[in-house]
Protein backbone atom coordinates (compact mmCIF):
# COMPACT_ATOMS: atom_id res chain seq x y z
CA UNK A 1 0.00 0.00 0.00
CA UNK A 2 1.17 3.61 -0.97
CA UNK A 3 1.61 6.07 1.62
CA UNK A 4 1.04 8.96 -1.13
CA UNK A 5 -1.99 10.78 -0.75
CA UNK A 6 -3.32 13.64 -2.57
CA UNK A 7 -3.63 16.87 -1.27
CA UNK A 8 -6.38 17.47 -3.50
CA UNK A 9 -8.73 14.91 -3.01
CA UNK A 10 -12.31 15.52 -5.05
CA UNK A 11 -11.40 19.55 -5.27
CA UNK A 12 -10.61 21.13 -8.25
CA UNK A 13 -7.10 21.47 -9.23
CA UNK A 14 -5.41 24.92 -8.28
CA UNK A 15 -3.43 24.36 -11.57
CA UNK A 16 -6.78 23.11 -13.44
CA UNK A 17 -9.24 24.66 -15.48
CA UNK A 18 -11.84 25.25 -13.62
CA UNK A 19 -10.13 27.07 -11.09
CA UNK A 20 -8.88 29.39 -14.19
CA UNK A 21 -11.99 30.24 -15.38
CA UNK A 22 -13.34 30.71 -11.25
CA UNK A 23 -10.41 32.83 -10.71
CA UNK A 24 -10.28 34.83 -13.92
CA UNK A 25 -14.44 35.55 -13.30
CA UNK A 26 -13.46 36.46 -9.48
CA UNK A 27 -10.91 38.90 -10.80
CA UNK A 28 -13.68 40.14 -13.61
CA UNK A 29 -16.11 40.65 -10.75
CA UNK A 30 -13.56 42.89 -8.41
CA UNK A 31 -12.69 44.57 -11.46
CA UNK A 32 -16.38 45.92 -12.62
CA UNK A 33 -17.44 46.06 -8.66
CA UNK A 34 -14.12 48.34 -8.21
CA UNK A 35 -15.16 50.35 -11.39
CA UNK A 36 -18.68 50.68 -9.83
CA UNK A 37 -17.61 52.30 -6.79
CA UNK A 38 -15.95 55.56 -8.46
CA UNK A 39 -18.90 55.60 -11.18
CA UNK A 40 -20.93 58.42 -9.11
CA UNK A 41 -17.95 60.68 -8.80
CA UNK A 42 -16.56 60.33 -11.84
CA UNK A 43 -19.97 61.06 -13.09
CA UNK A 44 -20.62 64.30 -11.49
CA UNK A 45 -16.70 65.51 -11.70
CA UNK A 46 -16.60 64.89 -15.37
CA UNK A 47 -20.10 66.98 -15.70
CA UNK A 48 -19.19 69.74 -13.34
CA UNK A 49 -16.17 69.97 -15.54
CA UNK A 50 -17.90 69.98 -18.73
CA UNK A 51 -20.60 72.66 -17.32
CA UNK A 52 -17.07 74.60 -16.63
CA UNK A 53 -17.48 75.20 -20.69
CA UNK A 54 -17.99 78.45 -22.54
CA UNK A 55 -20.67 78.02 -24.58
CA UNK A 56 -18.81 80.62 -26.90
CA UNK A 57 -15.88 78.54 -28.08
CA UNK A 58 -18.18 75.85 -29.30
CA UNK A 59 -20.02 78.58 -31.29
CA UNK A 60 -16.82 80.08 -32.58
CA UNK A 61 -15.09 76.34 -33.06
CA UNK A 62 -18.15 75.45 -35.53
CA UNK A 63 -18.60 78.94 -36.88
CA UNK A 64 -14.51 78.66 -38.11
CA UNK A 65 -15.85 75.63 -39.79
CA UNK A 66 -14.74 72.68 -37.15
CA UNK A 67 -16.89 69.19 -37.51
CA UNK A 68 -18.43 68.04 -34.41
CA UNK A 69 -14.85 65.46 -33.91
CA UNK A 70 -12.75 68.61 -34.19
CA UNK A 71 -14.76 70.64 -31.76
CA UNK A 72 -14.79 67.66 -29.14
CA UNK A 73 -10.56 67.15 -29.74
CA UNK A 74 -9.44 70.83 -29.89
CA UNK A 75 -11.84 72.84 -27.94
CA UNK A 76 -13.75 70.45 -25.22
CA UNK A 77 -11.04 67.84 -24.28
CA UNK A 78 -8.41 70.45 -23.22
CA UNK A 79 -10.66 72.06 -21.96
CA UNK A 80 -12.48 69.54 -19.07
CA UNK A 81 -8.78 67.91 -19.47
CA UNK A 82 -8.61 69.15 -15.53
CA UNK A 83 -11.49 67.30 -14.49
CA UNK A 84 -10.91 64.09 -15.71
CA UNK A 85 -7.66 63.68 -14.33
CA UNK A 86 -8.78 64.54 -11.34
CA UNK A 87 -11.75 61.97 -11.82
CA UNK A 88 -8.56 59.44 -12.31
CA UNK A 89 -6.96 60.35 -9.85
CA UNK A 90 -10.12 60.45 -7.05
CA UNK A 91 -11.49 57.28 -8.68
CA UNK A 92 -8.57 55.38 -7.99
CA UNK A 93 -8.17 56.55 -4.34
CA UNK A 94 -11.81 55.52 -4.06
CA UNK A 95 -11.34 52.06 -5.56
CA UNK A 96 -7.80 52.05 -3.37
CA UNK A 97 -10.08 52.35 -0.39
CA UNK A 98 -11.84 49.75 -0.90
CA UNK A 99 -9.34 47.05 -1.33
CA UNK A 100 -9.32 45.82 1.30
CA UNK A 101 -13.37 44.47 0.87
CA UNK A 102 -11.94 43.19 -2.80
CA UNK A 103 -8.99 41.45 -0.52
CA UNK A 104 -11.19 39.40 1.49
CA UNK A 105 -13.75 38.43 -0.85
CA UNK A 106 -11.35 36.86 -3.39
CA UNK A 107 -9.49 34.86 -0.48
CA UNK A 108 -12.93 33.54 0.71
CA UNK A 109 -13.71 32.23 -2.89
CA UNK A 110 -9.54 30.92 -2.46
CA UNK A 111 -10.06 29.60 0.55
CA UNK A 112 -13.28 27.46 -0.21
CA UNK A 113 -11.69 25.88 -3.00
CA UNK A 114 -8.75 25.14 -1.53
CA UNK A 115 -8.48 25.99 1.89
CA UNK A 116 -4.89 24.13 2.83
CA UNK A 117 -3.27 27.48 1.34
CA UNK A 118 -1.98 30.61 3.97
CA UNK A 119 -2.14 34.00 3.02
CA UNK A 120 1.63 34.60 1.85
CA UNK A 121 0.97 31.17 -0.35
CA UNK A 122 -2.09 33.34 -1.99
CA UNK A 123 -0.51 36.71 -2.84
CA UNK A 124 3.33 34.72 -3.77
CA UNK A 125 1.11 33.56 -7.31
Amino acid sequence: MSSHHPVNDNRSDVSGTHSANSSSSALLFTYIGQSLLGLPVAALLVAASLRGIDETLLKAAVSLGARDWQVFLNVVLPLSLHGVLSTLGLSFLIAFDEVLVAIFVRLTQIRERSPRYSLPLIFGK
